[in-house]
């Protein structure tokens, strides 16, 4: 079970969490650091530290940005049937004004988890190591 976090280490992962804060800025408002360009950089390693070495903090800040992010999920999945609407709208029309909306329409499927698969057919041997992958020198795939 967790222990509560100080005031401190609790404002720290509230500005956060919250957004718009790097976990630096977030760690240098809540631990009242200075302006300089030195105590910028100790809070960025503090706050890096902090999340790193305190599994309380940590744990707060993923339960915190967890509920974030099913509320975006939430929000997406809301407006899926009029993003399908507009998007075959725009896939019908054919009109080169709508290529923006269509690949916004696009992006949304993506983050809502209904991207279609992309099935490659392949026939013949497969020759490549992990290695070769890995350094970029696959048989076959770069630009030789």
């Amino acid at each position: 079970m967790s222990k509560p976090l100080n005031p401190k280490q609790a404002k720290f992962v509230e500005l956060y969490t919250a957004g718009g804060m790097s976990r630096g800025q977030a760690y240098a408002k809540a631990y009242d650091y200075g302006k300089t360009d030195e105590d910028r950089e100790n809070a960025r390693k503090a706050a890096y530290q902090l999340i790193a070495t305190n599994i309380d903090v940590k744990a707060k800040i993923d339960e915190l940005l967890d509920v974030k992010l099913e509320a975006v999920k939430e929000r997406l999945m809301s407006e899926a049937d009029a993003t399908v609407e507009r998007y075959f709208f725009l896939r019908e029309g054919g009109n080169s004004e709508y290529g923006v909306q269509f690949q916004v329409c696009k992006d949304h499927f993506d983050r809502i988890g209904l991207k279609p698969k992309k099935e490659i057919e392949h026939s013949g041997e497969v020759n490549v190591s992990l290695l070769d992958v890995v350094i970029g020198r696959a048989k076959g795939g770069g630009d030789d």
